[in-house]
């Protein structure tokens, strides 16, 4: 969700280009939410259906790409409102609280509701985790690390956090079923090594890693951006999913020419770590691939930046914009009405999945016509402007 920072009514109004790339961050948010609609169709249609395996894993795959997308470019788009928008920084915190709070409070209970049908009562969803709730973590949390904790520093505390997860998912096996959910929420389930059946449920450590380090990349592209360096700031994303394709292939790799020349026995946890669909919690391969495509992704859209082509930009920047409006919406939308439908299968499904993707994307514009995003909060922001006013009225003049 984008936050609009008010300007001055003497400041002048900023160049065009700067306007196209804000909405080009927009537009990748709502393509990314597109996707999200894309694997949760897959989920609830192709559900029960085993003679279509070949289709079901198709759209998973393709959908897989709306996780690692969503958080990056949430990450990316703090870091780069904290570069070009500077003196806005503190409204946007006590925005971006307001909106965490929210998220994990109404907005989840909103997409507990939904998921009713699905989980089969009230009681059982009760214990799931979405994606958003790691989204509100990390407006949460994202502002004053970005304030208080320098970009190396940042990325350190990404990587080790990461690592550290991924050591607690391996090494820690609690015996009480309360403390392995809780490994679940925290760190993510070792599903590869204790087959069992557990409902996606997003690691908070592994994912608020990635947004974490993704603030990096957003704030060196806005500090280039806002120097007017924008074909270097391109360039910057260009190189960045190179490299992490590149990674993704190496890590990949690397232990099958082990294995071939009798350097690597055969492991469970090595083949997880390069597995590129292991989601829950996040491999090193699964980011580095579905990651270097959201930065690819990305920079196709800042670079669709001519007068021509600008338009096809705005319907997917207005989903991204309303994004938790969509993302509720979908939830209802699928886990709920079409779950309770239960359509049979049909070779002409695709038509289906675009028609209810269409039908979330009007939602997003008609809450961007009617709606407010200020409407998505609890009162934190309010609260915060009304504390500060005291102190500004009895602040020293010159």
């Amino acid at each position: 969700m984008t936050i609009a920072v008010r300007q001055s009514p003497v400041t002048a109004p900023r160049p065009a280009p700067e306007t196209y790339r804000q909405e080009a961050i927009d537009a990748a948010r709502g393509i990314a939410m597109l996707l999200v609609c894309v694997s949760h169709f897959g989920f609830v249609y192709f559900r029960g259906l085993p003679s279509h395996t070949f289709e079901f894993t198709l759209i998973q795959r393709v959908g897989m790409l709306a996780s690692p997308s969503f958080v990056t470019i949430s990450g990316f788009l703090l870091g780069f409102l904290y570069r070009t928008h500077p003196a806005g920084m503190p409204q946007l915190k006590a925005k971006l609280i307001d909106r965490g709070l929210f998220m994990l409070t109404i907005g989840h209970l909103l997409i507990d509701l939904a998921l009713v049908p699905v989980a089969g009562g009230i009681v059982p969803v009760l214990s799931w985790g979405f994606i958003t709730d790691v989204i509100a973590i990390g407006l949460l949390v994202g502002p004053t690390l970005i304030e208080r904790v320098p970009a190396a520093q940042r990325l350190v505390l990404a990587g080790t956090g990461y690592a550290l997860a991924w050591v607690a998912v391996v090494y820690w096996c609690p015996e009480a079923a309360a403390l392995e959910r809780v490994k679940e929420y925290v760190v993510g389930p070792a599903q590869f090594l204790h087959p069992r059946l557990v409902f996606d449920c997003f690691p908070l450590v592994p994912w608020l890693a990635v947004y974490i380090a993704a603030t990096v990349i957003g704030e060196r592209f806005g500090q280039l951006y806002a120097a007017r360096r924008s074909a270097e700031a391109r360039s910057l994303l260009t190189w960045l999913a190179v490299a992490c394709l590149l990674v993704g292939l190496a890590i990949k790799g690397i232990p099958f020419v082990l294995k071939s020349l009798g350097l690597l026995a055969p492991s469970v946890v090595v083949w997880t770590l390069g597995g590129p669909f292991q989601k829950q919690p996040p491999s090193p391969v699964y980011l580095a691939v579905y990651g270097g495509l959201a930065l690819l992704l990305l920079r196709g859209l800042l670079a669709i930046d001519g007068r021509p082509w600008r338009r096809f930009l705005a319907a997917p920047a207005a989903l991204g914009r309303a994004s938790l409006v969509g993302f509720i919406a979908q939830s209802y939308l699928y886990f709920t009405l079409v779950k309770l439908w239960g359509p049979g299968y049909s070779p002409l499904w695709p038509l289906l999945l675009v028609a209810s993707a269409a039908s979330v994307l009007g939602v997003a514009l008609l809450w961007g016509r009617v709606g407010s995003n200020d409407v998505l909060g609890v009162g934190y922001r309010w609260l915060a402007a009304s504390a500060a006013r005291p102190h500004s009225a009895h602040a020293p003049t010159r």
